[in-house]
């Protein structure tokens, strides 16, 4: 994963602008023109950081869907850790 992704931070913790609350990541068209990213980590229970990362075209900003990958990713992490 490219560190300069959304889930890119988050997996490498990497301050900076892009951080959000939760250990989030945003990519508001910083990569790719017309393309924005909002990325969560996906706690797993002994293994190595994983991340959930949605992408949506500029006009809908994926930061809108903030809180649905967050229960997503606690959903995933809850039960592949089970």
């Amino acid at each position: 994963m490219p560190s300069d992704t959304a889930a890119g931070i988050v997996l490498g913790q990497v301050p900076g602008s892009r951080n959000r609350q939760f250990g989030a990541a945003v990519d508001n068209e910083d990569l790719f023109e017309g393309l924005t990213c909002h990325a969560v980590p996906i706690r797993l229970a002994g293994t190595q950081p994983a991340a959930l990362q949605i992408a949506t075209s500029a006009d809908r900003p994926a930061e809108r869907a903030a809180a649905l990958v967050h229960r997503a990713a606690t959903e995933l992490g809850r039960r592949l850790s089970a």
